[in-house]
């Protein structure tokens, strides 16, 4: 339960400034008018000012005894009138008060908490129970709407209580309608998550919370295996499609922090309703972390390819050396004296036989210029390269620009994945293949040729593979052009934005020639070892979760939430 310091529910503060008793509970004329014809005696008198001062602060009656002894000893002084020396006693016990409270409310323009009061309050916080989840913002949302419909306000228990009861009506109902919506096969996938499997003695649900690993090759394979399971598994797309992001999040959250024991014994509507919620969820960050871990595994191969470039000049520094050296010894030549002929032969003495070799080391020489690393990729690349089609084939990126180029030569190597050949023709594809998008220093690497304004007639077929998937996750591309958009699969893909599974070919469309349409589809044998493989989890790991978990969707009782910005603190009246 919310303690009333966490919501925007007015109280009195233990003190006060005096300027802010001045300015506050210092009674006008008409204020004091009103209590000399309101009540006879000065204790009553008295009593009548403190009860109207403090509503005016509060928008509700408190008991005089609470009121702190300084603002009850700065009435007192500004008015000339007494406290009676029960403390006001026999004045709360009286009819008295009753009529004083009435005699107020009616100066002040303000109602008396009753059925109109109620209905309000229950479809207020019945509105923002749809969208909000955190108890102190339903009583922000209940306090907000009585005060601009000036009613008084109840009781702060009352508060709590109704928002907890309409959070659990409104939560029921949606529970029930995601239910509704879902067919038997889809209940029938989701129970199956929750099923013991004898051999790992472990459930898929428990399975599919597990959270990511460091970016290693074999966790980045287990990634996209889950990313399929998930996937395949993410039910009750269209029953979720009418609820806002913060309620799909929340529940989200709570299944993620129950095991498979505990789902099962959830009332069925909202076991349904939690894991669909939750494969939602669990998709879209799925997505994020192969993502992410797909760029840091590039990110690791392009350091290993610069620390090979830097080992490779220091063992051909030799090389280096030399060919400097001939370099000084044929402009030597060129230079000396002598008619045309004796300096060209002099300079073929210094060549000899060697102008091939020399123009060979040249060639290799010049594809390191400039810290060029891009030539060493291939190396590290190719024990990533099955992992990381599996991963092109299970998410398709798309281009956020007009330039589709970078998006087609993705498509490219996908349908060219099983050739063996070095070199692929592309003179003579229809539509040609684009390769505007080729970085500078992959332009040799990848079509051979010097010159860019050449029109390629071949494309290496490695480098074009290293070229692509290094494009695609380069910083320049995804963060500054936005070339490559990431999909988000899950709550956002039934919204009508996901890339995830592109459609199929058909007959009105059919597949381009030279770009085979991927397949999504991954090995049996990496969904077997993801079911099959044991997962120990010890208490350390579920704590981890479990405050992951808070981390990701946010602490329901954070002091965010704790104020709405379109309360005052005092009441307008």
């Amino acid at each position: 339960m919310p303690s009333v310091h966490e919501t925007a529910y007015p109280r009195l503060k233990s003190s006060f400034s005096p300027t802010e008793l001045a300015e506050i509970f210092t009674p006008k004329t008409d204020k004091l008018k009103l209590a000399f014809g309101a009540a006879t005696g000065k204790s009553a008198r008295l009593a009548f000012i403190l009860m109207l001062k403090t509503f005016q602060r509060l928008g509700y009656f408190v008991p005089l005894a609470s009121v702190p002894a300084q603002i009850v000893e700065h009435i007192s002084l500004a008015t000339g009138l007494t406290p009676p020396a029960d403390g006001f006693t026999r004045y709360e016990a009286s009819g008295t008060r009753l009529r004083h409270a009435t005699t107020i409310r009616r100066h002040l323009g303000i109602t008396a908490p009753g059925p109109a009061a109620r209905r309000i309050l229950v479809r207020a916080i019945g509105e923002a129970a749809l969208t909000k989840n955190v108890l102190v913002d339903l009583v922000n949302v209940g306090i907000e709407e009585l005060v601009r419909r000036r009613f008084e306000l109840p009781a702060f228990d009352t508060l709590v209580r109704t928002a907890r009861r309409i959070r659990a009506t409104v939560a029921r109902s949606i529970c029930q309608a995601v239910a509704g919506s879902l067919g038997d096969e889809e209940k029938a996938r989701i129970d199956a998550l929750f099923v013991l499997n004898p051999a790992t003695r472990h459930t898929l649900w428990n399975s599919l919370k597990v959270e990511p690993g460091a970016p290693t090759l074999t966790h980045l394979r287990e990634l996209i295996a889950r990313l399929s399971i998930v996937s395949a598994e993410n039910v009750g797309a269209r029953a979720l499609a009418h609820l806002p992001d913060a309620k799909l999040k929340h529940f989200a959250m709570e299944a993620r922090t129950l095991d498979a024991g505990r789902m099962q014994a959830l009332e069925p509507n909202k076991r349904y309703t939690l894991a669909a919620a939750f494969l939602a969820d669990q998709s879209s960050s799925a997505t994020d972390d192969v993502i992410e871990m797909f760029i840091k595994r590039m990110s690791k191969i392009h350091k290993r390819s610069r620390d090979a470039l830097e080992l490779y000049r220091q063992e051909h520094r030799q090389r280096t050396d030399a060919l400097v050296s001939t370099l000084r010894e044929i402009v030597v030549a060129y230079s000396g004296d002598g008619s045309a002929d004796e300096r060209m032969a002099a300079i073929e003495a210094v060549i000899g036989d060697r102008s091939q070799q020399v123009i060979e080391q040249c060639d290799a020489h010049a594809a390191h210029s400039g810290n060029n690393f891009f030539g060493f990729v291939w190396d590290y690349f190719k024990s990533h390269r099955t992992t990381l089609f599996h991963l092109l084939r299970v998410i398709q990126l798309r281009s956020t620009s007009q330039d589709r180029g970078l998006e087609e030569a993705l498509r490219f190597v996908v349908s060219w994945r099983r050739k063996k050949t070095e070199w692929i023709p592309v003179a003579r594809l229809v539509p040609r293949l684009d390769l505007t998008w080729v970085p500078d220093p992959w332009w040799h690497l990848v079509t051979g040729k010097r010159n860019r304004e050449a029109i390629p007639e071949r494309i290496n077929r490695r480098h074009f593979e290293a070229c692509v998937c290094s494009t695609s996750c380069a910083p320049a591309i995804l963060l500054s052009t936005g070339a490559i958009a990431m999909p988000t699969i899950g709550i956002s893909s039934f919204r009508g934005t996901s890339t995830a599974q592109p459609s199929k070919p058909t007959a009105s469309s059919p597949a381009s020639p030279c770009v085979a349409t991927p397949s999504f589809a991954t090995p049996d044998w990496h969904l077997r070892r993801l079911r099959e493989k044991p997962i120990a989890r010890s208490r350390t790991t579920k704590r981890f979760e479990s405050k992951r978990a808070f981390r990701r969707y946010g602490n329901p009782t954070a002091a965010s939430s704790r104020r709405t910005s379109g309360l005052s603190r005092s009441t307008s009246m």
